[in-house]
């Protein structure tokens, strides 16, 4: 489905949304599997941004704004 989307990432979102779906359960809070996989699909993707931004202005050569120096 994804053809640019690593499957390990995929699995262990999976994974871990299981996980969340039935200590959530255990809690009364009723979150459905669905839900938690893309609350933690949007989790991963923001924080591959954040991390490939940082790295490149870690580089030296761009300012925060994304200028080039």
């Amino acid at each position: 489905m994804f053809t640019n989307y690593s499957q390990t990432y995929a699995s262990q979102i999976t994974a871990l949304a299981g996980f969340v779906v039935v200590a959530s359960n255990t809690f009364g809070w009723g979150v459905d599997n669905g839900s938690a996989v893309f609350f933690l699909g949007v989790l991963a993707n923001l924080g591959g941004i954040i991390w490939a931004l940082y790295h490149r202005k870690s580089k030296g050569d761009i300012t925060v704004s994304g200028k080039r120096v």
